[in-house]
């Protein structure tokens, strides 16, 4: 690949996707988190920033509750 040049990706088919459970994927070197949401009759796919902000974890990993994505605390982890 030359330098300058992003190469193009496919994400998941939104088939795949479960509904509210985070799917991994990468493009142009980048983490990216897919999200497939349903209300009702409509649907919706959402492609964010796959890593976490404060901790650089992977958002793939995460869980939804309510309207919110989170990762667990990795002080949980420890007791799991």
């Amino acid at each position: 690949m030359q330098a300058g040049i992003i190469q193009a990706h496919k994400l998941p088919p939104c088939s795949s996707l479960d509904p509210l459970k985070p799917a991994y994927a990468l493009a142009a070197n980048v983490d990216l988190v897919v999200l497939r949401l349903e209300d009702g009759e409509t649907e919706q796919v959402i492609v964010m920033y796959g890593r976490c902000q404060h901790r650089s974890a992977l958002m793939a990993d995460a869980h939804i509750l309510d309207d919110k994505i989170g990762l667990r605390p990795s002080w949980l982890a420890l007791y799991l």
